[in-house]
């Protein structure tokens, strides 16, 4: 899609064969590959996902492990700002949604779609981790939402027996809660188009000069140097900027640059140079 750029490419993890879910009512096996309706499950909170871009796709040969209910849905088209309700997860490419104005139907999974997130997730599987920046979790687990990186990883923490975990959480396992006191409802409308904006958004010819020293936190930061100018590849957000020095690809917060030009400013103080 023009004008985005996530970071590496990651796919999104399938359930394994022998998982299970974790519920009083449900106890489906989960095919390896594959994620199975989840029919009965008891819906305790609802996920949405913001539209970044219009989406008119033709229909695919056929929809995977369709009810009797849901054969004669079709796919759902989309525009910029729309919000998703999330019924049914299928599989790792198309699940079944419905739109604020009622319309149900299939949607593909792509760069063109963002979770809609509140400050908590609530882990639906038991995940374990395949890479360094990932978390292990169990199912139910409630986790804090730092920031999501990419449009379908969500950078979170939890704490269990005094040790605390942060790391890479994979969309596709979770559910988002909504804030304490609030009914499920999607954002407020004066939010969507916010939240329904690319997770990264290209900068092509952007360059910074460090203010300060910055230690990388995380495996998906790069360290910065003082008085270092660093060219930025992609935003997100006005929060992180996204580059690569050396052989190191990663982020790191705006907060500790300024942008090199006649009117550049230092960070948030906003003094001119």
């Amino acid at each position: 899609m023009s004008g985005v750029l996530n970071p590496p490419y990651r796919s999104l993890p399938e359930l394994q064969g022998n998982e299970t879910l974790q519920s009083d009512t449900v106890s489906d096996m989960i095919p390896s590959g594959r994620m199975q309706p989840l029919l009965n499950a008891p819906v305790l909170y609802t996920s949405y996902v913001a539209v970044s871009a219009p989406i008119n796709d033709p229909p695919p040969l056929y929809a995977p492990d369709q009810s009797e209910e849901t054969k004669k849905l079709p796919m759902l088209t989309l525009q910029k700002g729309d919000i998703v309700r999330i019924v049914q997860r299928y599989s790792g490419e198309y699940w079944l949604g419905a739109t604020t104005e009622g319309q149900e139907g299939y949607f593909k999974l792509d760069e063109r779609l963002m979770p809609v997130l509140g400050p908590k997730v609530r882990a639906l599987w038991r995940h374990e981790p395949r890479a360094d920046d990932e978390i292990a979790f169990e199912a139910g687990q409630v986790m804090g939402v730092v920031y999501q990186p990419s449009c379908w990883w969500i950078w979170g923490s939890y704490t269990e027996n005094d040790t605390h975990h942060v790391g890479m959480i994979p969309f596709n396992f979770v559910e988002s809660l909504p804030p304490e006191g609030q009914n499920d409802n999607p954002v407020p409308s004066s939010e969507i188009v916010e939240r329904a904006q690319p997770a990264w958004v290209a900068t092509p010819g952007l360059q910074v000069r460090v203010l300060w020293d910055y230690t990388a936190r995380t495996p998906q930061e790069v360290s910065l140097e003082a008085d270092q100018i660093v060219e930025v590849t992609s935003k997100w957000q006005d929060k992180w900027y996204y580059t690569t020095i050396g052989d190191k690809t990663g982020s790191f917060p705006m907060d500790y640059v300024t942008t090199v030009g006649a009117n550049s400013s230092f960070g948030f103080f906003g003094l001119t140079l």
